[in-house]
């Protein structure tokens, strides 16, 4: 079967590497694959050409034309099936199915948008008629999407897939009152950061005898006249005096010793669909300290791989970091014990191959 690919870009994101990952696995079971984006941002392209796996970007300056193109080569491309992936991606996939054509078409929604504007999901969501599948990879976007539209009867939860042999666990030193936490994620509103602050301010003005580091490592740190928040994040952290608690990064293609180097993975988000960088700290055997969204509740168990908190309330956040600290060496290892042994059944290759391979067997 030949298969494209189509996601906008091959920047460091979790639908990236969802994407690469399902790219490679497909391939492994002798299928045909290309890759398909239309920006120029090549983070995975030595993973791509390692697998052998063709790749395709189309880009121009001007949107429209850009898009004009996009359309026209999934409309005359030679594949049995187009597999999109984000928002803008899968509209266009879904305009170019319009009428006649010899694809099947799945699309797939990334996040559970809990907060945003109605009638513009709405509009893109009677768009997904046009898909012969759609896939989420959370069961709240699977609720959400039974209740905002219901018309969609050909929708499938399908959990993200994690490489378990490269993100495994090494031994880690826990030391009592030294916690660093590992923050993942691009620099967004989604993310919360802010609350992540004000949390780390309250912690530091408790007088309390904790020794608390926070690195978080965003998509690409621009120039902050071009990016607001980042501007607003760094005014913050130099406000309240934590330039020695927090420190902002780009992306790295080295996160796996960051998970191995760092006490537990932070992620405040108000909202997620499955955070590709939880379940690859889990696969590496760390604790989570998650906000209490979407599906997050299925990956902690609470004081078993990590706590919860409510991700509007810095207090909340502060208290559970706190919790975190003040638990002893031994259990911070059964934390992360018992999210490694989680992971192995819920991001294993073959739940999630066997998955997508039911929906093209369709």
């Amino acid at each position: 079967m030949k298969i494209t690919c189509f996601i906008d870009d091959l920047n460091p994101g979790g639908a990236q590497r969802q994407i690469f990952y399902l790219a490679k696995l497909l391939k492994e079971q002798g299928h045909e694959i290309a890759i398909l984006t239309y920006h120029n941002n090549n983070f995975y392209i030595k993973d791509i050409k390692k697998h052998d796996i063709k790749y395709f970007s189309i880009t121009n300056k001007i949107k429209i034309l850009k898009f004009y193109k996009v359309i026209k080569f999934l409309r005359n491309y030679n594949h049995d099936v187009v597999i999109a992936y984000l928002r803008n991606p899968v509209l266009l996939a879904e305009i170019a199915s319009i009428g006649k054509k010899n694809w099947k078409l799945i699309v797939s929604e990334r996040n559970a948008y809990i907060n945003n504007d109605f009638f513009k999901l709405f509009v893109r969501r009677i768009f997904h008629l046009l898909a012969d599948h759609i896939v989420v990879n959370s069961n709240t976007n699977k609720r959400l999407l039974n209740k905002n539209a219901p018309w969609l009867n050909r929708v499938a939860t399908i959990y993200n897939y994690v490489d378990l042999d490269f993100f495994k666990p090494t031994n880690k030193n826990y030391q009592c009152n030294k916690i660093i936490l590992l923050g993942v994620g691009k620099y967004s509103h989604q993310k919360n950061i802010n609350n992540l602050i004000e949390a780390i301010k309250i912690i530091k003005n408790s007088n309390l005898s904790i020794d608390i580091k926070l690195n978080w490592f965003g998509d690409t740190l621009v120039s902050e006249s071009k990016n607001k928040l980042i501007h607003d994040l760094k005014y913050k952290i130099e406000k309240y005096n934590l330039d020695s608690e927090i420190s902002l990064y780009p992306a790295t293609k080295d996160i796996i010793n960051h998970y191995r180097e760092s006490s537990a993975l932070i992620l405040p988000s108000f909202y997620e669909g499955l955070p590709n960088v939880a379940c690859e700290a889990m696969s590496v055997g760390m604790p989570l300290l998650l906000s209490n969204v979407c599906d997050n509740n299925n990956l902690v168990d609470n004081f078993k791989n990590g706590l919860l908190f409510n991700p509007s309330d810095p207090k909340d956040i502060a208290d559970k970091i706190v919790s975190f600290a003040n638990l002893n060496i031994n259990k911070k290892i059964q934390m992360g014990l018992y999210s490694r042994k989680k992971s192995l059944k819920m991001f294993n290759s073959d739940r999630f191959i066997k998955m997508y391979l039911k929906i093209l067997s369709y």
